[in-house]
């Protein structure tokens, strides 16, 4: 497919962002003579750029024109300098009535707690937050708030994107990439480009050459410095709009439904190269019997292009089927009529919440078959009168007694001293009749459940304390579980956000070192571990350890490279390619042990990163308190995965960048040379010269007896 337009222009533009501008630009007193092939290559940069980078939108069209809730708001005060078309819509205000307000009439915060967040927010430079904000009609909304510092027109400013995450609203708004602005964009600058083009060719036909030459260079000067300032600006947005979200995007062609552009999150998370989701449609992601509801709907499109089109279903690469809330609105893009589409995967969410809909469920039953657990606590005689299932959700047989002491032997050490005060001041003279609270309990398998007690007090002394409660005892340990993973999936997710950032800031040691802390981190593992794979998936080389680990578990041999012969159960991964997980290491059958110098092991997992049928990285973290669970081992992939992807991608572009600077050594040599040889050309011509005088002035004499003769 020949690329458009735009699509060379994009190219460029990255291409010239990651190249970089000369350090200085060179004196006149020391260049060398200039020809006409160095005019014309300086008109050429004069002119180029702003063809080149003419397509990007600017911010206000964005800001206006997209169908996401908006605001920007002055970090030191709160107030609302400006607000788009969407916000008025969704709050209810006018645009100027916004304008007039600061944040904390719209969020039901109170202003102490709303200027805390928003001051820890601007130090930290983070951007997610979760508020109640109020509608003019009085409504409360839950919204999620995505801020980011910008300068505009020097002044700080957040530029805040609201979405209403409101029961039976969508998690996510849209963010939408305008194509045919930016085709615009570079139509009218090539037309500039043109005729500023035919200018300079007129003043060189009436200018002198070094007039000339003096006016193309400060024009390209200037160019280049403007083309860099509107590069670093459009190239800002146009990341953050559609190639750096971490959510998956792409546009497709309505007539056709192909896939015309995909982003590294769409090609991250199915599981397609970026060729190969180019080669597809949109119907290829999809179940065959939901096809039907998918013509439908693109027969359905609002007349405004923007659809929340609700929840399907789609295929991964690997058949697995993925729940993804969809939000897409129609544009021109490359001259054709497309839709820009963004995915939200909710599999996880929908997962954890019919998790937690059958704990529920599961919960009522059990309360209407009489099978919670009922007690009743007699304070002067510490005895317990109980029902019969009562014991065994503290994993135990039968006892004879049930003492209070039993009951804060059984509860998890971590939460024995916060469950034992909070009794005790309900007891006390003048403490709360009603009490409850979640606390864990270590069953004899060693495994931990989450258990939720309610108390009463229904008899209290002639001094005021407590002397007999009633309550009921109840088994929430899929509730806390499906609560435990929602909650690390949002770590693990904010995590990934943060890499790309780190990597900018580290180089690659400290990067992939900030890694292996983060493994270890989001496992709750005492040791972590990242391999390099040799390309003859024969050898494989340790990254540096993290700090905690060097410090706490390992003493490992400094000897980074080791033959996978070598490598023991770290390697186990590469052989198998896939991932493996002991959690008895001790008892594990066919385990190929530990390279010498390694620490023991209880526990681990070790996760292969497979790119293009070979694997380039092993992930591993090992020696977690309790057993590793799924999701474990889904946070080892996705992040060994995406380090991976940021080291090779940094790595792809330092290759560039020493390219280009070997080209560029290259060209300056040609202009040497070329210079070299025309000053040998003058000093020629001006020996030459020399040596006819003398030629000339012997044939002057010759002629002189001819007309006249000497006299005598």
């Amino acid at each position: 497919m020949t690329p458009s337009t735009a699509d060379i222009a994009a190219a460029s533009a990255m291409e010239y962002r990651r190249a970089g501008r000369p350090a200085s630009w060179p004196r006149a007193a020391s260049a060398p003579p200039i020809s006409l092939r160095h005019i014309l290559a300086a008109l050429w940069l004069a002119l180029i750029p702003s063809t080149l980078f003419a397509q990007v939108p600017d911010f206000r069209q964005v800001f206006d024109d997209h169908g996401v809730v908006m605001l920007l708001i002055d970090p030191a005060s709160g107030q609302i300098v400006d607000a788009n078309p969407a916000a008025a819509d969704f709050y209810g205000y006018g645009r100027d009535a916004l304008r007039s307000m600061t944040i904390a009439q719209i969020n039901s915060f109170s202003a102490e707690l709303l200027a805390a967040e928003r001051a820890l927010a601007e130090k930290e430079n983070r951007n997610y937050f979760i508020f109640r904000h109020r509608l003019a009609s009085g409504e409360l909304r839950t919204v999620e708030v995505y801020s980011h510092p910008f300068e505009f027109d020097g002044r700080p400013l957040l530029l805040s994107m609201i979405h209403d995450i409101t029961p039976g609203r969508s998690l996510e708004e849209g963010m939408w990439h305008y194509q045919q602005r930016l085709e615009e964009l570079v139509a009218a600058r090539t037309a500039e480009a043109e005729a500023r083009h035919r200018a300079v060719i007129a003043l060189l036909a009436g200018l002198s050459v070094a007039a000339v030459l003096t006016l193309v260079l400060v024009l390209a000067i200037r160019r280049i410095k403007r083309a860099e300032a509107e590069l670093r600006e459009s190239d800002a947005l146009y990341r953050h709009l559609f190639h750096a979200n971490p959510n998956p995007m792409w546009v497709f062609e309505l007539a056709t439904l192909r896939f015309l552009a995909v982003n590294d999150a769409a090609v991250s998370h199915y599981g397609y190269s970026r060729d190969e989701f180019l080669s597809m449609t949109i119907k290829d992601i999809r179940p065959p019997e939901d096809l039907p509801r998918l013509y439908e709907n693109l027969g359905e499109l609002p007349a405004g292009g923007l659809d929340q089109a609700g929840v399907w279903r789609h295929l991964k690469k690997d058949g697995s089927v993925i729940e993804v809330e969809i939000t897409s609105h129609v544009l021109e893009f490359d001259r054709r009529e497309c839709e820009l589409v963004l995915a939200h995967d909710i599999t996880a969410r929908r997962q954890a919440e019919e998790r937690l809909r059958e704990s529920e469920e599961r919960l009522r039953l059990s309360t209407e078959l009489a099978q919670v657990a009922v007690w009743d606590y007699r304070v002067p005689t510490d005895r317990m009168s109980r029902s019969k299932n009562h014991d065994s959700l503290y994993g135990l047989p039968w006892q004879d007694d049930w003492e209070f002491g039993t009951f804060l032997d059984v509860t998890h050490p971590d939460d024995r001293a916060r469950a034992h005060e909070t009794i005790r001041q309900s007891l006390a003279p003048g403490g709360l009749d009603h009490y409850a609270f979640d606390f864990r309990v270590i069953h004899p398998d060693q495994s931990i459940h989450w258990l939720s007690v309610v108390g009463q007090v229904v008899e209290r002394g002639p001094d005021g304390s407590g002397m007999t409660v009633r309550g009921t005892l109840t088994d929430v340990t899929e509730r806390k579980r499906g609560e435990l993973a929602l909650a690390l999936a949002a770590r693990r997710d904010q995590a990934l956000l943060n890499l790309p950032e780190a990597a900018e800031a580290l180089d690659e040691a400290a990067f992939m070192q900030r890694g292996q802390e983060l493994a270890e981190e989001l496992t709750g593992s005492r040791i972590a571990v990242i391999h390099l794979v040799d390309d003859d998936q024969e050898t494989i080389e340790r990254v540096t350890w993290p700090r905690a680990t060097l410090e706490q578990d390992c003493r490992a041999t400094r000897d980074k490279h080791c033959p996978v012969s070598q490598a023991g159960v770290w390697a186990d991964a590469l052989r198998l390619r896939a991932p493996v997980v002991f959690n008895d290491y001790a008892n594990a059958p066919d385990k190929h042990g530990l390279p010498q110098g390694d620490a023991g092991l209880e526990r681990l997992i070790s996760v292969p990163v497979i790119e293009d049928g070979r694997v380039h990285m092993l992930t591993g973290v090992g020696n977690k308190p309790e057993p590793y669970s799924g999701a474990d081992v889904e946070t080892v992939r996705l992040l060994g995965e995406s380090i991976w992807r940021i080291v090779s991608k940094k790595r792809q572009q330092a290759e560039l960048r020493q390219k280009l600077a070997e080209l560029q050594q290259w060209y300056e040599v040609m202009l040497g040379r070329e210079g070299r040889i025309l000053e040998l050309k003058r000093e020629a011509d001006a020996l030459r010269q020399r040596l006819d005088e003398p030629r000339r002035y012997a044939e002057d004499l010759a002629d002189l007896p001819q007309e006249g003769g000497i006299a005598e």
